[in-house]
This record gives structure tokens, C-alpha cells and sequence, in this order.
């Protein structure tokens, strides 16, 4: 297992430089996703309050136009049909959440926002780790 410690100073840094920026989120996900060796990363927040959306930022393999339009699908997708959440939010859930020990086959044939959106750009699988998580907001890592 790695430990990721020695990247705290760097991405705290790049954390402070978000906001100096308009695209200041991207040296961030980006760094992310190299630091972990994923081929995408989503930052996401989700009120929690209005069961909205409320930020989503994303890099990875695809190209910005295809990660734009996925993005907007997905986003517009209703929150509350996404499968991989439900068990996000699982009561007792702790550390990093694995779709693939509750996603079955069975419910990605099932699904929309698989068929349609996560299938397509091949994101069968996702892990999910929050940053913030309390009674108001998500912010999460996919």
C-alpha cells in the first residue's frame, strides 16, 4: 500500500492556487490522477440538503471535448439514479468506497446512467473517497 503523505505539501499548494485561476482546479485533478495512477478523477460536491449537484470538475484519458460532454450528461443525470451513491452513502461505509463489490452486472444492463453515459466512455468501474462529508455537503473524489 502507498503512502501518500509525501504528496501533502505539493497538493495543498496546488489546493492554495485554485482560486487564482479559472481553470485552477486542473493542475490539481490532474496531479491527482498521476499521484494515484487512475485513468480519470472527478472531484464532485453534492448538496446535500437540495439532493443537487452543486461542483464538478474533472480530467483524464478522454479528450476535453469527450470529458466535457460527459460531464454535462452525467450532471444532468438525476442524482438520485445513480447506483454507485447508494452505496457511497451506505450506512457504516468507511474508507475508500469500491463499486465492484456492490454494482452487479445485472444492475449496469439495468441502468441509464451506465447505458448511456458510463459505458460509452468505459467507467464501468469507480472508487469514491470523500474529502468533506458531513449533514449539508459531499465533496468526494471518483
Amino acid at each position: 500500500m502507498n503512502n501518500y503523505d509525501e504528496f501533502y505539501d505539493e497538493l495543498m499548494d496546488l489546493i492554495y492556487k485554485i482560486p487564482l485561476d479559472s481553470n485552477g482546479w486542473q493542475p490539481f485533478v490532474k496531479r491527482i490522477n498521476a499521484i494515484l495512477g487512475s485513468s480519470s478523477i472527478h472531484i464532485l460536491a453534492i448538496d446535500l440538503e437540495r439532493d443537487v449537484y452543486s461542483f464538478s470538475n474533472c480530467s483524464g484519458m478522454l479528450s476535453e471535448e469527450e470529458l466535457t460532454v460527459s460531464e454535462l450528461q452525467y450532471l444532468r443525470h438525476p442524482l438520485n439514479e445513480d447506483p454507485r451513491l447508494k452505496g457511497f452513502f451506505a450506512p457504516g461505509r468507511k474508507g475508500w468506497y469500491q463499486c465492484h463489490h456492490t454494482i452487479t452486472d445485472e444492475m449496469v444492463e439495468n441502468s441509464a446512467l451506465y447505458q448511456d453515459i458510463l459505458l460509452p466512455i468505459d467507467m464501468r468501474f469507480t472508487a469514491i473517497k470523500e474529502f468533506l462529508l458531513d449533514d449539508k455537503l459531499c465533496v468526494s473524489c471518483h
